[in-house]
């Protein structure tokens, strides 16, 4: 009874105490304010169209305002279907926002150190270890959100694995299925992903271990357990699932029919896109020293440490030198664990007994190298090559969550299991069952002492350990002095300058995460040495590892990132206003005063060629490469040049592809009035002829010589559906687009002959269907990306209509969903009866 009564506190005090320190960390919140992130303004741009028709009512699944048009369930879509999603809305939501994120990640490192038989008192430390880890705090700065999200599910998925296998095979089956369902829900499998190969590690380890004790059967039904929740998670989550599964094909995540640049390509993602952000080998002693390699991409003359570190001349050589100096080609901060925690985990390497830390380290260590992306290009072609999906997602760094997750885990395993043997120091060592002459307590100063030597080491020799300087940064410097006259002695002083400030900087955060180390590691020794209240090394524990990562994380996540809610909404500017006073139903426009293809903004107001999504079409990305980006470059020179008004109309005559996607307007100036193009090619037209090519390669090729008015390009493969007919020039036949629905376009047209007609509407083959007078006719696709029908003589209404079986497919989640629900519910059920029943006469008689 003391010890339920003792849990009951702690839990109780450990939820507080989650509430209290996420608010804290995020305290403008509480003045009314909101978080500044990039990819959610992105967002909220991106999927303003689809929040309009749902004022209106209509749930729609396409929307026209991002990449000329794309599937909308990629961009905002909520999938009612599953009804845990109300669970998870009102779980992230508990707190004011970004503080629900870290109570999430909070809470749910404690259970899983609760599941692992960890007091609540220890457990409160690696919840604070764990949700301040301080990658996780960069990207909830950046606003990716759903990451964040994903990420704090993951380790009750882990607890319900642990507890089934280990403890109580029914209650661990119904965690293991509550954090599966929403976690897939989450909506960033990428995250789910990484965790596999920690999830199979575990399993793995526990079918050795449990066949070696004589618990195959249980071994056994705890797997047909575990992968029976597994199949209703999944089957909760179909919906999501299936429209992401059917998109992916055709997204940049799909295979590309063009086969230019071969060795760049894989099934998915280009080799050089998903290794983009690869993690530095030597960069993962951000782990223990948070600045490595400098920390975040920013102005280093901000850095009070670097410019405290030169003369007051040299401090304005810094202004404008980049604080990071890392493998990746920016960085929003580093992976930082914490010092003290690293230290845990060490000891918890050689102390921990449990088979867990096997899988634990085994897992973390093959992330890391999977991590390491473009350093280790066999390993990562192999993956690419051959491993299902891993050629599916980008930013290979991401991986690095495992490690985030092990490495706090094992720690605080640690610390638990000398807190409940507070003569642990005294007993002998022993490896693999094998009794040592040294006692744990000196085992212990010998891997703290090591630790601290590698810091020392650090401190006193920064360049035999580091480099000051990112790939290639030294000699572009170099160049880039002596092209603007700079001698040798002059360029080698500015370099020496940097080194010197970037030495400064490394040497802090080293003194820094040796002072930790030291602290932590003198925590645990004065345990061992004096045997003082177990409740002190847990409190000062907390403390410790608080102040660590609190003050790190700080660095990417303070008050300047907040702003008046007031100030976070979209203004309508002088361009905008213009392009909204034109009549037309539907046209594009081009925002050239901001990155075009990485900016979402334009979206909010106007149906873009542009936006942001790291899941495009990869039809339309080959396009912007091949197609649209040398026609902005030409417009570009030609408008840097102060062109005459015919330069500029003969220009935007030559624009084909630009003009193909009904560009109308193009802004260059959000405080001025745009550029409107008058050559645009309408919203449909009939071309005079079609030129048939035998691949996609021919097709791209070609489209960059047409004229698309009048001639349109159409891969072999299309023939059945568009070819077989007359095309001539004809002046009299007309069509045009009379309704506007981002589901269902409606046109009119009147030809003297039957006609192939293009539409500026983007070629996606699954769910689209065209009617002429009722009658489903075949969508052809020509100019690479473009729709194409043929259209009989006469007059006709031609409607494109989006029939997705996006409703079906909610209904088959709804039923998965209340299944799993209702059997959750009699797991519950089952283990509390009992309890109840034991007690009921306490329970009357109170």
């Amino acid at each position: 009874m003391k010890t339920n009564k003792e849990l009951l506190i702690g839990l109780g005090v450990g939820f507080i105490f989650s509430v209290l320190i996420s608010i804290l960390f995020v305290s403008p919140v509480l003045k009314g304010k909101v978080l500044k992130q990039f990819d959610i303004t992105q967002y909220k741009g991106s999927a303003q169209e689809v929040k309009t028709y749902e004022e209106k009512g209509e749930k729609i699944l396409w929307t026209n305002s991002m990449f000329s048009g794309m599937p909308a369930y990629i961009v905002s879509t909520r999938y009612s279907g599953n009804i845990f999603n109300a669970i998870h809305s009102a779980a992230k939501n508990t707190l004011p926002h970004p503080a629900g994120l870290i109570f999430l990640l909070m809470v749910n490192f404690f259970v899983l150190l609760i599941a692992m038989k960890s007091n609540p008192w220890t457990a409160l430390a690696g919840a604070v270890a764990f949700a301040f880890s301080t990658y996780f705090i960069v990207i909830l700065a950046a606003g990716h959100n759903a990451k964040v999200d994903a990420v704090a599910w993951l380790p009750g998925i882990l607890a319900g694995l642990y507890v089934a296998y280990r403890r109580n095979l029914w209650v661990g089956a119904a965690m293991f299925g509550f954090y599966l369902v929403i976690e897939l829900y989450a909506g960033h499998p990428q995250m789910a992903f990484y965790f596999s190969f920690l999830g199979v590690a575990f399993v793995i380890t526990e079918a050795i271990g449990l066949i070696i004790e004589g618990k195959f059967l249980h071994f056994v039904k705890a797997s047909v357990l575990i992968g029976v929740m597994a199949v209703l998670a999944i089957g909760s989550n179909w919906s999501y699932l299936k429209t992401t599964n059917d998109y992916s094909k055709y997204s940049i995540r799909g295979k590309s029919e063009l086969t230019s640049g071969g060795e760049d390509k894989t099934e998915g993602l280009d080799r050089s896109y998903v290794t983009m952000w690869s993690n530095g080998i030597s960069e993962t002693w951000t782990f223990v020293v948070p600045n490595f390699k400098g920390g975040a991409s920013d102005d280093i003359s901000k850095n009070s440490t670097a410019t405290g570190a030169v003369s007051g001349k040299e401090k304005q050589m810094l202004k404008g030198v980049n604080a990071y100096w890392g493998d990746q080609p920016s960085s929003g901060g580093p992976v930082y664990i914490g010092a003290g925690v690293f230290l845990l985990f060490l000891l918890a390497l050689f102390f921990v007994k449990d088979r867990l830390k096997w899988p634990l380290l085994i897992a973390s260590l093959f992330t890391i190298l999977m991590s390491w992306g473009s350093n280790v290009p066999k390993f990562t072609n192999f993956m690419l090559d051959k491993f299902p999906l891993y050629n599916k997602f980008r930013a290979v760094a991401s991986a690095l969550i495992i490690p985030e997750l092990v490495l706090p885990a094992l720690a605080f395993l640690f610390v638990a299991y000398i807190f409940a043997n507070p003569d642990f120091g005294k007993k002998k060592a022993t490896i693999f069952g094998y009794e040592l002459s040294l006692s744990n307590q000196s085992v212990f100063f010998m891997i703290t002492g090591i630790l601290t030597f590698i810091l020392i080491v650090f401190y006193i020799m920064p360049g035999a350990v580091n480099t000051f300087f990112s790939a290639g940064e030294y000699d572009e410097i170099m160049a880039s002095l002596k092209s603007m006259g700079a001698n040798d002695t002059q360029a080698s002083d500015y370099l020496n300058v940097i080194e010197t400030a970037r030495i400064a900087v490394f040497k802090y955060d080293v003194l820094r995460s040796l002072l930790f180390v030291l602290l932590t590691g003198g925590l645990v020794w004065g345990y061992m040495r004096f045997n003082f209240n177990k409740y002190i090394l847990a409190v000062v524990l907390l403390l410790i590892t608080f102040s660590d990562m609190f003050s790190v994380g700080k660095r990417y996540l303070d008050a300047s990132n907040f702003e008046d809610a007031k100030t976070a909404t979209f203004r309508k500017t002088t361009a905008d206003d213009a392009i909204l006073r034109d009549s037309d139903i539907n046209y594009r426009v081009a925002n050239l005063s901001t990155s075009t293809f990485s900016d979402a903004t334009t979206s909010y107001f106007h149906k873009s060629i542009g936006g942001y999504h790291g899941a495009k079409l990869k039809k339309y990305q080959e396009l912007i490469e091949f197609g649209i980006t040398p026609e902005l470059e030409r417009l570009f020179a030609v408008l840097g040049g102060k062109p005459t008004q015919e330069q500029v109309e003969n220009l935007m005559m030559n624009l084909q592809v630009l003009n193909m996607l009904n560009t109308k307007y193009f802004i260059l100036n959000p405080n001025t009035p745009p550029l409107q193009n008058p050559y645009v090619n309408g919203n449909a037209w009939f071309p005079s002829e079609i030129k048939w090519v035998d691949n996609a390669d021919a097709e791209m090729a070609e489209l960059q010589k047409i004229n698309t008015r009048n001639t349109a390009v159409a891969d072999k493969k299309f023939e059945a559906a568009i070819g077989g007919v007359s095309l001539g020039k004809d002046s009299v036949s007309t069509i045009k687009q009379i309704a506007y629905h981002p589901e269902k376009m409606e046109y009119e047209s009147n030809a003297a002959t039957e006609k192939v007609a293009v539409f500026s509407e983007i070629w996606y083959p699954e769910s689209w269907v065209c009617t002429i007078d009722g009658n489903e006719v075949p969508i052809g696709r020509v100019n690479y990306i473009l729709r194409a029908v043929k259209v009989p003589a006469g007059k006709h209404k031609i409607e494109f209509s989006f029939n997705s079986r996006f409703k079906s497919d909610e209904k088959i989640s709804l039923g998965f969903s209340i299944l799993l629900l209702l059997i959750l519910l009699g797991l519950v059920g089952k283990e509390a009866y009992p309890y109840f029943k034991k007690n009921s006469d306490t329970f009357k008689s109170k």
